[in-house]
């Protein structure tokens, strides 16, 4: 894997590397503690160096000079160069998979040294790719704005052990705060190249290393998004990943799963160094060893045996298959990391980067550009599918599909309470166009609105058809407009013939159909396609109805985005669920990415809170919970969070807060414990017992057997659930935000997360409730929250970008 930490000083980045430092040739400290174990020591590396005449060791006091960017004139090279305070560099972190530290710490005296060059090659590939990517650029031009290609200045420090003493090869390399441009002079580093190529230049450094072993004759086994070295004891490398299960505690306590969050469970469990010589340390690994039967001949085994090559590359197209999965486009820097992670094991790095090459050229790839001229990329199948969508709709906006102005203005007079703007709702998708849109707020009457539409409709003939991506989403468009409503996915079966079987549709569309689209923003670009054209070649309607502001699709595609773009759409934006000015003005600000306008409301309010750590946000939020709850016993609640995980711990939290108020005997099903008044999430869609992925309801009763009794939400319908025929329950005192979308409660707490509090999670977050939003976050958070919530994470279409002139 790959690092990267600022490093904010020159006297820091010395005292760190000390150690590794030589003066006259002669390495300056002989002890061998945690940064200089080997006794090695750093290497100047990339050509800005060479052009310095730094080669071979890393000499103090040419160190020293690099750092504070001075000359052997001690002349500043840079702008700010001489200056104490000026940021010296980077450290990137290059750390060999487990397996292979595993065999380093065992092996003989040559294999060993064999890997530790491996690593070392490794290291130096990585960074040459980096450096000749695009990765090293110099600031150039007034202010700084111009970038350009630059020569690298860097050292290389090489490590064996973790901070636990577990054997851990890795390399330091400090990436000096400037390089050489073209024409020989020197400019401050745009860090900001380098850290978009990470993951990509991680990637080729794993490739590298497995190429490296593999000429050594040792077997490679994928690992997820990494490898491992075939037939190195699995419970022999969790015992030596001790520092890693440290940094997953600290993040478990704080809350954390981002790279950043990572990077600060890593300073905050790090201990101290300690003064270990290495032939100890190697003597006492070999012992550890052998307690799983690991020693240096069974290394020299696993070299000796036959091993075959993983599965191949994929080809182009196998590959834009699983790239447009979830997303429409790619982007440069996120392909480079694709293709080099499926090399491991597969391609030297080299052949590596000739496939990348071969695959952009590729008949099948699309290359775009966006505004600022940077390149994406999709397939020419994605490309031809979303622009058949949009050239689909536009193509029916004239199809003469209104019905008569009599059966709509019956409809609207019949509801004397319907605004203007829901009024010209009604009009608009009643009206000639064959695909209509309603971009409308959370809150604002949508469902209301179709009600009208649908008696219309009817009144008219036609034949309303409702669907959603979720059981949940169409069991609301049902009860809230009166549409029969389905899933989307149910929908389309229906409507195609069975792939398996060959058997014809189970029904057909016709001109008198009106299909009505609810959450059309969570729809992907292939279902959207799917759904336009079945409805264009039977000529029936389609309503598309959403929000492209909320939640987007899972699944490749913003083409309901796309689509509000490209046509006249019906806009609601009268919000009429909060009943606080100030709370709808607040959602409409979060709706529009201003964050910062919107978390000053909720902190006027005394509605946004902090705690120390996770636990401590998570004890705060659960109190507050549990005392609105009982001072408003009529009112409905609902706690929301980012992840699975913290909705584990807020239900878990939220039930022992409660524990002495739950009655009866207690039922269990798939691990939950469950006791008349507790919250019931359903997981799973159920005819049987007539629930939908989403449905929560209040147990009434435990009976024996394993069933409850349960209430339902909403429709106020009991069930029995049989635990042994449906265990697709939880609690359901907190549910995911991705779960509650469409939903509606007095009061909602919501806990923020850095990685899932988008623009789009935060919007809908803080729309869930009628009377009052709380918003919960963790201290380390709370500094840079108005960033998270104001960050878009919208699905893009490959119709958003232009085609790269050939």
């Amino acid at each position: 894997m790959l690092s990267i930490s600022n490093v904010k000083t020159a006297g820091g980045a010395v005292s760190y590397f000390a150690d590794h430092l030589t003066t006259d040739g002669v390495k300056n400290n002989a002890t061998e503690d945690y940064y200089a174990e080997h006794g090695e020591p750093g290497q100047w590396l990339g050509t800005g160096a060479a052009a310095l005449c730094l080669a071979g060791q890393v000499d103090s006091q040419d160190f020293g000079r690099m750092l504070l960017a001075v000359d052997k004139d001690d002349k500043p090279m840079v702008i700010g160069g001489g200056q104490e305070g000026r940021r010296a560099g980077w450290d990137l972190t290059f750390s060999a998979p487990k397996s292979v530290s595993a065999m380093w710490a065992v092996a003989d005296e040559n294999t060993h040294k064999a890997i530790e060059q491996a690593h070392v090659n490794a290291v130096e590939t990585a960074m040459s790719w980096l450096e000749n990517s695009g990765g090293i650029s110099a600031r150039r031009g007034k202010g700084g704005t111009e970038l350009e290609n630059a020569k690298l200045v860097a050292a290389r420090f090489d490590h064996g052990t973790s901070r636990e003493q577990d054997p851990q090869i890795h390399s330091h390399v400090f990436v000096m705060n400037y390089a050489q441009r073209a024409d020989g002079s020197w400019g401050a580093i745009q860090s900001r190249e380098f850290f978009s190529r990470k993951m990509a230049a991680g990637a080729l450094y794993r490739a590298a290393l497995a190429d490296e072993l593999q000429h050594l004759g040792f077997g490679i086994e994928r690992d997820k998004r990494a490898f491992q070295v075939s037939g190195v004891p699995e419970d022999l490398q969790q015992q030596w990943s001790k520092r890693r299960e440290q940094v997953l505690a600290e993040m478990a306590t704080h809350g954390g799963r981002t790279a950043k969050s990572a990077e600060a469970a890593a300073l905050n469990s790090r201990r101290g160094k300690e003064e270990i010589e290495q032939q100890l340390l190697l003597d006492r690994w070999k012992q550890e060893a052998a307690e799983y039967d690991f020693s240096a001949e069974k290394v020299r085994d696993l070299q000796a045996q036959k091993h075959d090559r993983p599965e191949p590359m994929p080809t182009t197209a196998e590959l834009w298959r699983e790239l447009t999965l979830y997303a429409s486009t790619i982007s440069e820097r996120e392909l480079e990391a694709t293709v080099f992670e499926k090399s491991q094991g597969i391609l030297s790095p080299q052949a590596a980067q000739h496939f990348l090459a071969d695959f952009i050229r590729d008949s099948e790839t699309i290359v775009l550009r966006d505004a600022a001229g940077n390149r994406r990329f999709t397939s020419r199948e994605m490309l031809e599918l979303e622009q058949s969508i949009i050239t689909n709709a536009q193509q029916r906006q004239f199809e003469n599909g209104a019905i008569s102005e009599t059966h709509v203005l019956a409809a609207l007079s019949a509801v004397p309470s319907i605004s203007d703007e829901q009024r010209e709702m009604v009009q608009h998708i009643t009206g000639n166009s064959g695909v209509a849109v309603v971009e409308g707020m959370a809150g604002t009457g949508k469902s209301f609105a179709l009600g009208v539409a649908r008696h219309a409709w009817v009144s008219a003939g036609k034949n309303v058809i409702g669907a959603a991506l979720a059981g949940k989403a169409a069991e609301g468009l049902e009860s809230g407009s009166g549409i029969e409503s389905q899933t989307l996915h149910s929908l389309l079966n229906e409507l195609n013939p069975d792939p398996v079987t060959g058997q014809p549709a189970k029904r057909a569309l016709t001109a008198r159909d009106v299909i009505v689209l609810d959450e059309a923003g969570m729809v992907g670009s292939r279902q959207m396609a799917q759904l336009l054209e079945l409805s264009e070649a039977a000529g029936a309607k389609v309503v598309l109805v959403g929000d492209s502001r909320q939640l987007q699709p899972i699944d490749a595609g913003g083409a309901f985005r796309g689509l509000s773009k490209n046509l006249g759409v019906a806009r609601l934006t009268d919000i009429r669920r909060q009943k606080a000015v100030w709370h709808r003005a607040a959602v409409t600000a979060l709706s529009e990415g201003d964050a910062g306008k919107a978390l000053k409301a909720f902190a006027d309010q005394g509605l946004l809170q902090t705690g120390g750590d996770r636990q401590e946000t998570i004890s705060k939020m659960v109190t507050k919970w549990d005392r609105d709850r009982i001072q408003n016993p009529d009112s409905s609640s609902l706690m929301l969070a980012g992840t699975r995980a913290d909705v584990a711990a807020i239900n878990r939290a939220a039930r022992a807060a409660i524990a002495d108020q739950l009655t009866g005997e207690s039922t269990t099903i798939n691990g939950h414990e469950f006791q008349s008044g507790d919250r019931v999430l359903f997981t799973k869609n159920s005819k049987k017992f007539g629930v939908k992925n989403g449905t929560l309801g209040t147990v009434l009763l435990s009976l024996d057997g394993g069933k409850m009794a349960i209430l339902l939400d909403d429709v106020g319908r009991t069930v029995i659930v049989d635990g042994e025929q449906y265990e697709s329950v939880q609690h359901g005192y907190a549910v995911t935000v991705h779960k509650a979308q469409g939903l509606t409660v007095d009061s909602a707490y919501v806990l923020a997360h850095e990685s899932m509090s988008g623009q789009e999670w935060a919007y809908v977050a803080a729309s869930r409730s009628r009377d009052e939003t709380t918003i919960f976050a963790d201290s380390d958070l709370i500094s840079e929250l108005d960033l998270v919530m104001g960050r878009s994470q919208s699905q893009d279409l490959s119709t958003d970008y232009q085609l790269e002139a050939a």
